[in-house]
């Protein structure tokens, strides 16, 4: 349910193993939410879901080993290409080999000649056949497609079509299709189910379901339909009649209709016959026969769905995948350890080389890192460097030199919030939110990355600034922690923004709001003695301060707070950040 409305309402499945099994209906209809549910994105408000034995809601790490997953919509980082996502991919899996199994997958589905481009360049059918590889890289015991071919032109859906059928064939994968496409589920499925309104409305093979309305179907355009109705039903061979969504339309279900179709408009003359139309029986009219309704987008699902009573508990909606066979398990059960780390160093590692590798190749990040504090230190630094005398004794140089490089991890730290909205954006993250890693490991990867990122940041830009700047080494183990901890505290916060958000316009309004005060009130500017006393209060509770004041005993060798209270504080609150935002993002992708 989501609020008032009940996106599913009584599904109940068996799929048997390696079939292709298709779930057909309009869109609004309930499909994407019955994946979401077995692929453990949501959480249903009541039922059982059993995937390969294992329960979605329960066993949700298990789940994520036996499946792949591809999505309606595109789920695949822009800036990585399609050999590195699929090795990330690998490694997620513990997979051994990752490269030369991504390499076999690239091959396999002929994209060896783009596999090295960001992804963001190639075509949709192109970036569909990544999203297929990467579902299948580690043999899953189900891959779900969900709406592949969507927004595909015809030449680019016939390649998927091809590939799926391959799979079909070898019988080592189900197959769990949802389409809204009458062709592709005849074509591709050898089971399919109709959902309409959150319901199964009739499920079985497509010729069964085709042959089980007894007959072609005739569509009669008239004047005045009504008039014809009862005389069509009496007729020899018609088992129904129905309106077409078309005005004056009626669908006329009988059998052998070439032949009896002469008496079928002999009796709707006089309703005035305006076009007549003879077509074998096809998943369209099966649709029509069991919904009541023609196949169109389900702009009115909510007054279908309320106008059925809800459910009682005994009916409550369940899927079942389980294996008929006792202890029987899908191949990806078969795993490959990680060699030369544990699980979980593995996945760490792997997720932060990837956000690593976002950030090296991000150009205009690196400049604009390194103009900003030049800029500030010749404009306002040696501008006020002779008006401002410091308690220190120290340059204001110096001093603000110092206070520009705490301020620059601050604002790029944040910017772990600003991926997160990326990944959201681009569907990324819901490929890692399949995979089968705790949710704990995306956002500290984010952590690391970025702490390495601002480590080598504030190393090379301190080399740079000590050659106009009375900035030299003084306590490197200091620098490292102040750095560390104020990066900690600024991607929890970022993390924290970005979790309830998906725009980015949203994110930059309220990064902006929280953490300019934070670099007004931090001494990056001034000492913190000098502040009005109001000023003074903020700074003193704000994490900020003490980061900047130990980075400049670092750097400069001279600090206004006593360094144990600094350590301390930044330790305390980095843990305490860290540990929220870890939360935070566990419930809002919790769905």
């Amino acid at each position: 349910r989501y609020g008032e409305r009940t996106a599913l309402a009584g599904i109940d499945l068996d799929v048997s193993r390696g079939i292709c099994f298709g779930l057909l209906g309009p869109n609004g209809a309930g499909k994407s939410t019955t994946v979401g549910v077995l692929t453990t994105l949501l959480a249903p408000t009541s039922g059982t879901a059993l995937l390969l034995g294992h329960d979605v809601v329960r066993e949700r790490a298990a789940v994520r080993r036996q499946i792949g997953v591809v999505f309606q919509e595109p789920a695949l980082d822009p800036e990585l290409s399609a050999r590195e996502q699929l090795a990330l991919h690998a490694r997620l899996f513990h997979l051994d080999a990752p490269a030369q199994r991504a390499a076999d997958w690239i091959e396999r589905l002929g994209l060896a000649e783009h596999a090295d481009q960001p992804v963001r360049k190639l075509s949709g059918g192109l970036r569909r056949r990544v999203e297929i590889a990467r579902g299948l890289l580690h043999r899953p015991g189900v891959l779900f497609l969900d709406e592949p071919t969507a927004g595909l032109d015809v030449a680019a859906r016939a390649v998927i079509w091809d590939e799926l059928r391959a799979l079909r064939r070898s019988g080592d994968t189900t197959l769990f299709l949802t389409t809204h496409s009458m062709e592709e589920a005849d074509t591709l499925c050898d089971a399919i189910a109709i959902v309409d309104a959150g319901r199964i409305a009739a499920a079985g093979s497509p010729d069964a379901l085709k042959a089980a309305l007894g007959g072609d179907v005739v569509t009669l355009v008239l004047e005045r339909p009504e008039a014809a109705i009862a005389a069509l039903e009496r007729q020899p061979g018609v088992s129904r009649v129905a309106a077409d969504g078309e005005a004056g339309a009626l669908r006329v279900t009988v059998a052998d209709g070439s032949r009896r179709l002469a008496g079928l408009l002999e009796c709707a003359r006089g309703a005035g016959i305006l076009e007549v139309d003879l077509r074998r029986s096809s998943l369209e009219h099966v649709f029509l026969h069991h919904t009541g309704h023609a196949f169109e987008d389900s702009a009115s699902f909510a007054q279908r769905a309320q106008s059925r009573s809800e459910p009682q508990a005994s009916e409550a909606h369940r899927a079942s995948f389980a294996q008929r066979a006792a202890g029987e398990r899908s191949p990806s059960g078969r795993r490959a350890k990680a060699i030369g780390m544990s699980a979980p160093l593995s996945d760490l590692a792997a997720l932060t080389g990837c956000e690593l590798r976002r950030y090296a190749r991000d150009r205009a990040y690196w400049v604009g890192q390194v103009v900003f504090p030049l800029v500030f230190i010749a404009f306002i630094g040696y501008g006020l460097n002779d008006v401002i005398a410091l308690p220190s004794g120290t340059s204001y140089v110096g001093h603000l030199a110092t206070g520009l490089l705490a301020m620059l991890v601050g604002s790029g730290a944040v910017g772990g919030g600003f991926s997160l909205i990326e990944d959201k954006t681009s569907g990324f993250l819901r490929a890692l939110l399949v995979a089968p890693v705790p949710r704990t490991y995306l956002v500290l990867a984010k952590l690391a990355a970025r702490v390495l990122v601002s480590l080598v940041l504030v190393a090379g830009l301190a080399l740079l600034l000590a050659l106009f700047t009375p900035i030299r080494l003084a306590d490197p183990l200091a620098g490292a922690v102040a750095v560390a901890a104020i990066t900690a505290i600024f991607v929890a916060l970022g993390v924290a923004i970005a979790v309830p958000l998906r725009r980015l316009d949203s994110f930059r309004l309220i990064a902006a709001m929280v953490t300019v005060p934070l670099y007004l009130c931090s001494g990056i500017f001034y000492p913190v003695a000098t502040l009005p006393a109001p000023t003074r209060w903020i700074a003193h509770v704000n994490p900020l301060t003490y980061g900047v004041d130990l980075l400049r005993y670092a750097l400069l060798g001279v600090h206004e707070l006593p360094l144990a209270l600094s350590y301390g504080v930044l330790g305390a609150l980095a843990v305490a950040a860290v540990g929220v935002a870890v939360a935070a993002f566990d419930r809002g992708t919790r769905g």
